[in-house]
């Protein structure tokens, strides 16, 4: 459909804005989908870009995926207030039965609109980026539920 072709070219475009940029986060190939999916270092976790047009936004998302999904996100809130002043804004936070998903959106943004496309390109950069700065050091010491640990202690990256 038009509407797949379009989302294809919008991400083929912005892993090409990656690409001319250095940054901390590396692209999938693109897909026709409303979304794209970016490591941040940890089996269970990502980073998605988003572009919706029906609703008219553009957002990015840390996912939880794996089956201790519910508990990591209940870590991760107990640290709610630290993480939302390191990214300077609140965040939408949501638990479904498999997944948590904390959550950036930016509304009144029509993707379909190509001439948008490079603001479009570097509010989803700079966020995602963001995310996997402020995000990294949390998830990956998000305890091993596996393991009966439950704790996040996090190691501060200033030293």
């Amino acid at each position: 459909t038009i509407r797949r072709q379009t989302r294809l070219e919008f991400w083929s475009a912005f892993r090409e804005y990656l690409a001319d940029r250095s940054t901390l986060i590396k692209s999938q190939k693109p897909r026709p989908q409303n979304y794209m999916v970016f490591s941040i270092g940890r089996s269970g976790f990502v980073l998605q870009g988003w572009v919706n047009t029906r609703d008219q936004w553009i957002g990015v998302n840390l996912s939880m995926t794996s089956s201790a999904a519910k508990t990591h996100l209940n870590q991760l809130q107990r640290h709610q207030q630290q993480i939302e002043t390191a990214i300077g804004t609140p965040l939408e936070w949501y638990e479904s039965d498999k997944f948590g998903i904390v959550r950036l959106i930016q509304t009144n943004i029509d993707p379909d609109n190509r001439d948008q496309w490079s603001a479009q390109h570097e509010w989803l950069r700079s966020k995602l980026e963001l995310f996997y700065q402020v995000f990294r050091p949390y998830v990956q010491a998000l305890g091993d539920v596996a393991e009966g640990r439950d704790e996040l202690v996090v190691e501060s990256e200033a030293g």
